[in-house]
């Protein structure tokens, strides 16, 4: 099934989250920054150099999409286990959240990727928005936006606190799932695409098809 402009809007606004496609192609407009190098390399015929910087990328996509996975994943447990509202189960899960928060956001500082970057940025902010919730449950918002855990502030927290943080007591939860599932996509397309063939503008052609199909 195609994925049109207005189902991802759609999905976007029933998290909390700003239209998609917009600031999607103004992304793209700026795009090509983290394929230049690669480019440049198959222009020059330097196809030793071009296929280790190719690795090094898939390297670095995989990453991204591991970790991005494991936060839609972790987000959606929480959901789960907010259910029984046991505070051990949430505590777990909050802490998983958090790692998987922090390793996507390294990950895709070291993409060099446009699209990682706007993807990075939403997820900081949807952080800074929940700034309360997270400093009763324990977890402080760092200057370059990972999540740092009190550990003697979480394990006290209760399970209200806990929810509010993590689940359904904002919007956290939702966004962090909304984001980690298409951060896991872009990732996964970029991998596959990174031997592809480079078209004149330096850019990926079939990842460029790829963003075109996908956002509409």
């Amino acid at each position: 099934m195609r994925v049109t402009t207005k189902m991802v809007n759609d999905s976007a606004q029933k998290a909390g989250l700003p239209g998609i496609s917009n600031s999607l192609l103004n992304v793209m407009d700026q795009g090509g920054n983290e394929n230049s190098l690669l480019s440049s390399l198959e222009k020059s015929g330097n196809a030793k150099a071009a296929k280790a910087v190719r690795s090094l990328m898939k390297d670095g996509y995989d990453k991204v999409e591991n970790a991005a996975g494991e936060l839609t994943k972790s987000a959606r447990q929480f959901s789960e286990y907010e259910k029984g509202s046991d505070a051990e189960k949430l505590r777990a899960s909050a802490k998983s959240i958090v790692k998987s928060y922090n390793e996507a956001l390294k990950a895709m500082g070291k993409t060099n990727d446009t699209l990682d970057q706007y993807y990075a940025k939403m997820l900081k902010e949807a952080a800074s928005e929940n700034k309360g919730y997270f400093s009763e449950a324990g977890i402080v918002i760092q200057k370059d936006g990972q999540l740092l855990i009190d550990t003697d502030k979480l394990e006290k927290a209760d399970a209200q606190t806990l929810i509010n943080a993590f689940g359904s007591g904002s919007t956290f939860n939702e966004k962090a799932s909304f984001l980690g599932e298409h951060i896991a996509d872009h990732a996964s397309a970029s991998a596959g695409s990174v031997t592809n063939q480079y078209g004149s503008n330096g850019m990926i052609n079939t990842e460029y098809s790829h963003k075109l199909d996908y956002w509409g």
